[in-house]
Parts: C-alpha cells; sequence; structure tokens
C-alpha cells in the first residue's frame, strides 16, 4: 500500500506507538525516529519500486516506516519550540507573520545575531548550489536515547557531484539522554555558471552506526542558476520549498505537531 491516503493512517498508528512508549519525547523526536530508521528496500530485499521503476526520494520519502527500529532509533534530531521561531527569522518571515502564530513579538534581527549561521535540527539535509556558490556547511544536534557509553562512527554515500566532509566522524556518548554536535561540509565539484538555465538533482546518504542501530539522514543538493529560475523544489522527505528572489522559503507549515510522512513514508 502506498500513497498518502494510506500512508498518513498508518504512520499516525506509529506515531501513536511511539509516543506510548516514550511519553516525553517532542513530536519532532518521533519524526525522527520514524524517519531515520526507515526501510528503503521491500521485504523481499529489494529497492522500492515507483510502478515499474526503482524509486526515488521524491516518490518514497525517508522510505517504508519500521516500526519496531522506530521504538529504539539510538539517535533522535530533537526540535525545541524556540527554534522554529529562529527558522522563521532565518527564512525572512516577518514580525508580523511570526506573531500571527506564536502570539509573542519576537526581534527577529536580535535572533539570528545571536544565532549565525542557523538552521533547523531537522533529520536531512538540503543544500542548494546556487551562482558562483562551492561550500556550504550545516551543523546538526543528536541525542542518545539508546545504550550509556555508546560510541556511533558515520559513514556518507555522497551525493554525485559533492564533497560531503563530516566532522568529528566519532560520537561517544557516556550517557542516556546526552546531546552531542557535528558539522558536515558540503564542497561541490562543479561550477554553477550564472545565466545556465539546467538544473540538476543528486541525493545521498550520512549514516551513523552502532553495533545495534543504523541511524540513517538524507542529503540532497540542487545545482542550478538561482537568479534565471523561479522554482518549487520537493525533498526526498516531502518538504516543498520555493524560491522568492534570492530566498529559498520553506513552504510547509513547521508548527504542525502531526507526523507527515507521505507516500508510503
Amino acid at each position: 500500500m502506498s500513497g498518502t491516503s494510506m500512508s498518513c493512517p498508518h504512520a499516525s498508528g506509529i506515531a501513536a506507538l511511539i509516543r506510548s512508549a516514550h511519553k516525553k519525547w517532542s513530536p519532532a523526536a518521533i519524526k525522527s525516529a520514524m524517519m531515520t530508521t526507515a526501510d528503503v528496500i521491500d521485504h523481499t530485499g529489494r529497492p522500492i519500486l515507483d510502478e515499474d521503476k526503482p524509486a526515488t526520494s521524491f516518490a518514497m520519502g525517508a522510505g517504508n516506516v519500521n516500526p519496531k527500529r522506530a521504538l529504539n532509533p539510538g539517535l533522535i534530531y530533537d526540535i525545541k519550540p524556540d527554534d522554529y521561531v529562529n527558522h522563521l527569522c532565518s527564512i525572512g518571515y516577518t514580525k508580523s507573520e511570526i506573531f500571527s502564530v506564536t502570539h509573542r513579538n519576537v526581534s527577529c534581527h536580535a535572533i539570528m545575531q545571536m544565532n549565525r549561521g542557523f538552521s533547523l535540527n531537522y533529520p536531512s539535509i538540503l543544500v542548494i548550489f546556487t551562482d558562483g556558490m562551492r561550500r556550504k556547511m550545516f551543523s546538526r544536534r543528536v541525542t542518545n536515547v539508546g545504550s550509556p557509553n555508546s560510541i556511533y562512527s558515520v559513514k556518507v554515500m555522497a551525493p554525485q557531484g559533492v564533497k560531503v566532509i563530516v566532522k568529528p566522524k566519532k560520537l561517544v556518548f557516556k550517557q542516556i539522554n546526552q546531546s552531542l554536535s557535528y558539522r558536515v561540509w558540503f564542497i561541490s565539484r562543479k561550477r554553477v555558471k550564472k545565466g545556465d538555465d539546467s538544473m540538476n538533482f543528486a541525493e545521498g546518504h550520512l549514516t551513523w552506526i552502532h553495533s545495534q542501530n543504523v541511524h540513517v539522514s538524507g542529503l540532497s543538493s540542487f545545482y542550478f542558476d538561482l537568479w534565471s529560475r523561479s522554482v518549487a523544489l520537493k525533498d526526498k522527505f516531502g518538504r516543498v520549498f520555493s524560491l522568492s528572489g534570492n530566498k529559498l522559503v520553506l513552504v510547509d507549515d513547521v508548527f504542525k505537531s502531526g507526523v507527515g510522512l507521505s507516500g508510503g513514508s
């Protein structure tokens, strides 16, 4: 079974199951557990198909939810309420627009001054290489919800045409609920020329491996001339982005409390 109509009740039921086992987890933590433990192969061990061809991330999102693994993901990407406000500021929301959602006055200028280089602690990373841009860095924070004294090693399958550097290469957790951060550098192996009307997409994976857990995050990259195109993009987890001027704007409502994994995710 696939498609939003069937994936929504299945994903919602699994989210409720995880919530019953981890009553203090936030919606972001539950969604992270479902996304990073999803399968990208079917029950026969073959790649998930989109009709008669292997499914891309646009068709299957994070993959097929694995309830057993999602109950014990090892690591989670959690998001605090204030992180969403920072995110709205980072993508250009106005003070009045943020007030309509949060019902509180915020100063985006002050927030961005205190959070330079902010990016939402989401379980996937979308990279846009625009005119003349060759290098980008993102930081992520993971929380150990598995065993104490756990060591995770990173394994990267880089998107085609992109060099990926992760530091540190190992995360050493001493206790449960301890959080550690890592950084990821994306270096384009090609230069996007101004006026180039082409757009290319590539995807990869960043995996934190433990003896008992495999924790996968999606990596997506786009190459195009920002100034010559006005397009909408959808990443592998179903998030829709639009380009307005020189800004990449997340269209999806980031304040949804449900687990929006569609397309069999």
